[in-house]
């Protein structure tokens, strides 16, 4: 469910958990992706109001 809260405490810090909530950023486990949240809510805020203009079939 994607509503529902994810309990870290069971979660081992590694290859799929490369992070849990509040950790520095020291300490967490590279490569990943940890992105900026209120950059990243700004941004989809944008996209969502932008409007596009409808796209022509191709004669593929």
């Amino acid at each position: 469910m994607m509503n529902s809260r994810i309990d870290f405490v069971t979660y081992e810090v590694g290859c799929a958990i490369p992070a849990k909530p509040g950790m520095r950023d020291a300490d967490i486990q590279t490569p990943c992706l940890v992105p900026h949240l209120d950059a990243f809510g700004y941004n989809i805020s944008k996209w969502i109001i932008t409007p596009r203009p409808m796209a022509r079939p191709s004669n593929a």
